[in-house]
């Protein structure tokens, strides 16, 4: 892996697709991964963060709240999401000249004020890849073809009251001015979350 980059979402979330992939490890280097399905994200109803951080709440926790998905360890524990990995078609209305998937590894949020800004620590799969050369229900990828690591912010229209989710856990509609604001606890959360988990990003 090389690099590392610090976006927000300029890039609507609404835009992006969502896919479920079984991932193995083929040998010391390589991992296959296989698309089983597209997925929601989002959503208080059918969103997979909901779902996840539904099981990690504590009881009569509410604003503010800090927590983090690790994925790598919560899906393993999921029936349905064992041995999977959520990868994220950043561009899939431009998949017929450009391909651009990232695995999503890590989210974190920080829940109060009835909204919640999130970080996604992300390795890119393909950037700018020529599709026909790609089939993305099949494809492997060795350690040194993935790039990394790479952080998001994002915000959604939810929060935490009293142990249970509030709000749509929706993304907000697209508007050439809905990129996250963060509030000075909300960055030290964060930059916190990118230092524990890659330490040399920040030195």
């Amino acid at each position: 892996m090389r690099g590392v980059a610090l976006g927000s979402a300029f890039i609507t979330v609404a835009f992006m697709a969502f896919k479920q992939y079984f991932k193995s490890r083929i040998g010391p280097d390589t991992s296959s991964y296989e698309l089983r399905e597209d997925i929601h994200l989002f959503g208080c109803n059918i969103g997979l963060i909901p779902l996840l951080l539904r099981l990690k709440l504590p009881p009569a926790q509410g604003e503010p709240c800090t927590w983090h998905l690790d994925l790598l360890s919560d899906l393993a524990v999921h029936p349905k999401y064992a041995s999977s990995a959520l990868v994220i078609d950043l561009k899939p209305k431009q998949s017929k000249t450009t391909l651009h998937l990232y695995e999503l590894l890590d989210i974190w949020g920080s829940s109060h004020g009835g909204w919640t800004a999130i970080l996604l620590h992300l390795n890119a799969l393909f950037v700018d890849e020529d599709p026909s050369f790609v089939n993305i229900n099949s494809f492997i990828r060795k350690d040194t073809e993935i790039m990394g690591p790479i952080y998001e912010f994002l915000y959604i229209n939810g929060s935490v009251q009293e142990g249970r989710l509030s709000g749509k856990w929706t993304p907000p509609q697209s508007s050439p001015t809905n990129a996250p604001l963060l509030w000075p606890d909300d960055l030290k959360y964060f930059f916190t979350c990118i230092r524990d988990t890659t330490p040399d990003v920040l030195h």
